[in-house]
């Protein structure tokens, strides 16, 4: 996995010096550009404002996918398969896998690497995790305003036998039981396993919306515009 901060960033420690942030350990002030973004991460114990501690730890759900969109999944195949199954895979060029807007390894190019297609279907007995609406789709969830994990209201449809699964997990389980016979795990990560398409046609890996740079969203304009309603939805909530 490649670091996150090869496109220019870094990483600085900072210390709060007399209501000042300053460079940890030497103390100096830290000179940055007009409009630098940056991530403050601090321990819980030293916030003192309790209002901005509570929005800050408050969960939140926001649909990013609806009914009917595809997702591709990513599978290493290393043994014969059983008869019909190569049927399903999608034959993408590697042109079409983006890797400009995140910092994550693909492995388009890499031998064996095969490509399913999912769909997101309604299910009988969606989802009912504390706080997400009923509404069918995919949901970013939100800690604060850090985005924590992508939920899932309704169904994935598998494209080899049309089981139809309740989490992309379990999809992604069954898709290796079904092709990845190699293995005797079967556990996998569903972010950097499956890739959703942008407006543009390139395939993103899901980890670039768990995890986005938000300083790159326009290279994601679907993403960019959710992540603008998010962001009203938060402030006017």
């Amino acid at each position: 996995m490649k670091n996150r901060f090869e496109k220019g960033q870094i990483r600085v420690p900072m210390r709060l010096q007399n209501g000042t942030w300053v460079a940890f350990p030497n103390g100096e002030p830290l000179k940055l550009r007009d409009g630098a973004i940056a991530d403050l991460m601090v321990g819980i114990n030293t916030i003192e404002d309790n209002v901005f501690l509570k929005n800050a730890k408050r969960k939140s759900f926001h649909r990013i996918f609806d009914v009917g969109t595809p997702l591709l999944v990513e599978l290493s195949i290393r043994e014969e398969l059983d008869y019909g199954l190569e049927e399903h895979f999608v034959e993408y060029p590697n042109r079409s896998f983006s890797g400009r807007s995140t910092s994550w390894s693909y492995s388009a190019n890499l031998t064996g690497a095969k490509f399913v297609a999912v769909e997101i279907v309604p299910y009988d007995y969606p989802c009912h995790l504390r706080g997400i609406p009923n509404d069918l789709g995919i949901y970013l969830e939100l800690q604060g305003r850090i985005p924590h994990a992508l939920r899932l209201q309704g169904g994935i449809r598998l494209p080899h036998d049309g089981t139809i699964v309740r989490s992309l997990n379990h999809a992604l389980t069954k898709l290796s039981e079904a092709y990845e016979t190699q293995r005797i795990s079967h556990s996998g990560n569903v972010y950097t396993q499956m890739y959703y398409q942008e407006l543009d046609g390139r395939w993103h890996p899901l980890e670039s919306l768990r995890n986005p740079n938000l300083g790159l969203l326009q290279e994601q304009p679907h993403f960019a515009e959710c992540w603008r309603g998010i962001e009203y939805a938060l402030a006017n909530d």
